[in-house]
């Protein structure tokens, strides 16, 4: 029975699953549909309920079939009912209706030479017949589609699916070898297309293979494989069976532990999947082991847990199969009452739905349940109904224990002729699930293992007197070998003595060179920033150098301003003039002057001390600039310097150093002055205007600053060394080649760029380009 349910759970996983449809827009559809829309809706339903609620997949599948057959609907169409029926009775474990509709398709699709649909067909048959345990028309039906569909250039995942379902049935006829050859070829096909899903699907199947060999060593191999693959694609069904086939190889070893913890994993991934057949397979699955250690209780426990899911999605077919199953625990538990009650209640569902199969076993169940309590007429009235429902399925292994049972029955009543004929019946059916073939193989094998085990006697003594001749030559040899292994391994030691020796003062001279290389290296990187110090602070103090007219000029405005509103107040007061209101103004308005005085002192001693350590802050660029130009316009326009000024409000800010900022836009105006007065020397005669152009903008995430002169521009050739370190094109009096340099070294710290445009005789433009927060 824990096989019977782990083929359905396979199949139900396996199967290759329709496109997703959508059922509820189909089913408002169909009540206004008619004629050939209404069968093709009917259709697309069959197909969309077939995983979903199969016995709503027959309703709409059987109206199908009846309209279709009324009218004149396209035969091709028809023959995929009749196909779909096929794939719905499967689902249902109705196998014979299966197997009569898959072959009405296949009728159908061999008169219009529809060699690959025939194929595929074959190939279902085969599948059912495999199912219910007709190994060899399986077989049969599985070769006769693979030999198709190889003649006819079908896909070859198409082939594979084919030849990995031949592996399994050579696995259950025992052709072990055969088996994993048709599987280790499906494996290579789904390899090589990359499909990764199905490439699982069989390693599953190789170990499903090595498992029935009792090799479960290598049967947890390819479970584990197919695990990882079905881990790293995320197919979560896959793993749950990966982790049940693990279960059971720890299940048939009887450890039965590890094997709970296997299906619980695998519950729980059904669980998190919120998938219901799949959960109450795992949890028949529990029940059966608590079963095999004859912990009845907690076996019932799961298999009610898992009758109330099938009742719950309202699957007859498995709601029934429990019931039986659960009949059969309390059978063992030889509580035959409750026994009888849960196999006539499943006996009512099977024949409400036509189970034929489930029929037969709780047939059978009941006839055991008699045959126990000692009912015989009873026990061989069910017994003979079961044996009646297995002749319909002609399943002969089933038919074989079905004449056992009515044997037994006609033995305990005394009708003993019938008793011998019945197991008559018996043994010849017996007798033929083992062809003569199979006994010779089996007798050749006995034959084969006692000559074998004889000749091995005979070697044993013959190696074991060899052993006593040699056994002293050996010892001798040994102890020689062992002398000299002994001298060589101490010879070895102080070899090895010597060279750890060596090493540790080999290492230790190193330790001692890395030490002072390490020393020298760090007064180097001292050495050279103490002068990348001194030089960023001598520019600084140059660049204020040259302003010095202009902050002096800045500065003395306020003083003029101060000492003409002193001597207003002295005449005032010696005119007898001066009263407290206009004394509080003229005080204010002197307060405003000193009060300038000091913001630019305040400002310069700021900016001229060294800035190396200051903190990172958010920055306003257009309040760098405009300080900027505080301390710099009256020397500009001394020097009829147009500066004119384009500040954008939406640029946002950026992060960094307000000072060095300051210091980068002050090196650009003054090398832009320079520049000027260069072109430009005599400006009163001049008939161009000196102009100085600032710019700033934003474009995606950065913030642009752009400082233009109209001056002599840079030769095309210097332009990549202007920000050389000493690089420069002026008098030594006048600069130091240091300016470009330690600004582009600014910009950089601020993580922006700096770049130059120029025209010889026409422009310079410098650009600044800063992240924006």
């Amino acid at each position: 029975m824990k096989k019977t349910f782990f083929l359905i759970f396979i199949f139900l996983l396996f199967s290759n699953l329709a496109g997703k449809i959508n059922l509820d827009s189909l089913q408002t559809a169909l009540k206004s549909a008619a004629g050939n829309e209404k069968i093709d809706i009917l259709i697309n339903l069959t197909e969309g309920y077939i995983y979903i609620n199969p016995e709503t997949s027959l309703k709409y599948g059987l109206q199908a079939k009846e309209l279709a057959e009324k009218t004149n609907y396209p035969s091709e169409k028809l023959a995929k009912i009749y196909h779909n029926l096929g794939s719905v009775y499967y689902m249902l474990d109705n196998y014979q209706n299966s197997i009569n509709y898959y072959k009405k398709a296949l009728k159908f699709y061999s008169e219009k030479n529809d060699n690959l649909r025939v194929a595929n067909c074959l190939n279902n048959i085969g599948d059912v017949y495999n199912f219910i345990g007709e190994n060899e028309k399986a077989l049969e039906y599985m070769q006769k589609s693979l030999k198709l569909k190889e003649e006819f250039k079908d896909t070859e995942a198409s082939l594979a699916r084919t030849m990995n379902n031949i592996g399994k049935i050579y696995n259950k006829l025992g052709k072990y070898d055969i088996a994993l050859e048709f599987l280790n070829r499906a494996l290579a096909i789904r390899k090589k297309i990359g499909d990764k899903k199905r490439t699982a699907f069989t390693l599953n199947e190789m170990g499903n293979v090595y498992n029935s060999m009792a090799d479960y060593d290598n049967a947890l191999k390819y479970y584990l494989q197919a695990l990882k693959i079905e881990e790293e694609i995320g197919y979560k069904r896959g793993m749950a069976i990966a982790l049940n086939n693990i279960g059971n190889v720890y299940s048939d070893l009887k450890n039965y532990d590890k094997a709970l913890k296997y299906y619980h994993k695998s519950l729980k991934i059904q669980e998190e999947l919120n998938y219901k057949s799949g959960i109450a397979f795992s949890l028949k699955t529990i029940g059966y082991v608590y079963l095999s250690t004859e912990n009845y209780d907690k076996a019932l426990e799961y298999f009610q847990k898992a009758l109330l899911i099938h009742k719950e999605t309202q699957n007859k077919i498995q709601v029934a199969s429990v019931l039986s199953s659960i009949g059969d625990i309390y059978n063992q538990m030889g509580k035959y009452e409750l026994a009888l009650a849960h196999a006539q209640n499943a006996i009512k569902i099977q024949k409400e739905i036509d189970d034929k199969n489930g029929l037969s076993y709780s047939y059978d169940l009941v006839g055991n349940i008699f045959y126990k309590l000692g009912k015989y007429h009873k026990a061989l009235k069910y017994f003979q109904k079961s044996l009646a429902l297995s002749k319909e399925m002609n399943i002969r292994r089933i038919l074989a224990a079905r004449y056992k049972s009515i044997s037994e029955c006609y033995y305990k009543l005394g009708e003993y002729k019938k008793a011998y004929d019945y197991h008559n019946l018996f043994s010849s059916l017996k007798d033929s699930l083992f062809s003569d073939e199979s006994s010779k193989k089996i007798a050749e094998m006995q034959v084969k293992y006692e000559t074998e085990k004889k000749e091995k006697e005979i070697e044993l003594l013959k190696r074991e007197k060899d052993k006593t001749r040699l056994i002293t030559r050996y010892l001798i040899l040994i102890s020689a070998l062992i002398l000299i292994l002994l001298i060589l391994l101490y010879y070895l030691y102080v070899l090895k003595i010597r060279e750890v020796k060596q090493r540790k003062q080999n290492e230790e001279e190193i330790r001692k060179m890395n030490r002072t290389l390490e020393r020298r290296v760090q007064e180097e990187l001292e050495k050279r920033q103490k002068q990348q110090s001194l030089l960023i602070q001598k520019s600084k103090l140059e660049s204020l150098g040259r302003l010095s007219a202009g902050i002096a000029h800045e500065i003395n405005q306020p003083v003029t301003h101060l000492s003409l509103g002193i001597d207003n107040i002295l005449i005032r007061k010696d005119m007898n003039k001066l009263d407290d209101t206009y004394l509080e103004n003229k005080c204010n308005e002197l307060f405003e002057d000193i009060d300038r005085i000091r913001n630019i002192i305040e400002h310069i001693r700021t900016f001229s001390r060294d800035q190396s350590s200051s903190n990172l802050e958010k920055l306003n660029v257009n309040e760098i600039i405009e300080n900027t130009l505080n301390l710099i316009q009256t020397q500009y326009r001394n020097h009829n310097v147009s500066v004119k000024v384009q500040l954008s409000d939406q640029i946002g800010f950026t992060v960094g150093n307000k000072f060095k900022l300051e210091q980068v836009i002050l090196n650009l105006l003054s090398n832009a002055k320079d520049a000027l007065e260069e072109k430009f020397p005599d400006s009163r005669n001049s008939e161009k205007e000196k102009i100085i152009k600032i710019k700033t903008y934003s474009e995606k995430n950065k913030i642009f600053i752009e400082i233009e002169d109209n001056g002599p521009g840079i030769p095309t050739e210097l332009q990549e060394k202007i920000f050389d370190p000493f690089f420069t094109t002026k008098p030594t009096d006048k600069g130091t080649g240091l300016g470009l340099s330690i600004s582009y070294g600014i910009i950089r710290e601020m993580k922006g760029e700096i770049s130059v445009e120029s025209e010889p005789g026409e422009f310079t433009r410098m650009k600044i380009s800063l992240p924006k927060i």
